[in-house]
């Protein structure tokens, strides 16, 4: 009897382990305060992203001032605006906090296998105005006391 079976290359292999592109909601496992090869200040921050089949995930991410469309989405994501617009943040302030974020992959390259990346991260949708209840004016003429 012969084993039967599909053929896959090494990058096709490396990329059954991965996830699929897409949005993910995330749980921030750890945040460490570091700095960049070039000397610049950055928060390393390891992800634990959350699969649709209750399957989880880590990914680690850098956030550097000079991504700044990405630290500001991700300060959105994870309710820490205030510190954004006060233009500081450490990693103390990002432990614990959730959010959801758009995952990639990226191709292999230079001998190193293709791997998720966090691509940005989703805010928060603005917070809808209260609906004020709607008054009937019928009734509200029966509750006058003249």
């Amino acid at each position: 009897m012969a084993l039967d079976f599909t053929p896959q290359t090494e990058e096709e292999l490396a990329e059954a382990g991965l996830l699929a592109k897409g949005e993910y909601p995330f749980e921030i496992l750890f945040a460490e305060d570091k700095r960049s090869k070039k000397g610049n200040a950055m928060i390393e921050i390891k992800l634990c992203v959350f699969t649709n089949d209750g399957k989880t995930r880590k990914l680690t991410d850098y956030l550097l001032s000079a991504m700044a469309y990405k630290l500001r989405h991700f300060c959105d994501a994870v309710g820490l605006l205030p510190q954004y617009q006060n233009g500081s943040l450490c990693a103390a302030d990002c432990g614990g906090r959730t959010g959801t974020c758009k995952v990639d992959i990226v191709p292999a390259k230079d001998g190193y296998p293709p791997k998720n990346e966090v691509k940005d991260y989703l805010t928060r949708p603005a917070k809808p105005l209260e609906a004020k209840p709607e008054v009937n004016a019928a009734a509200e003429e029966d509750n006058l006391p003249f």
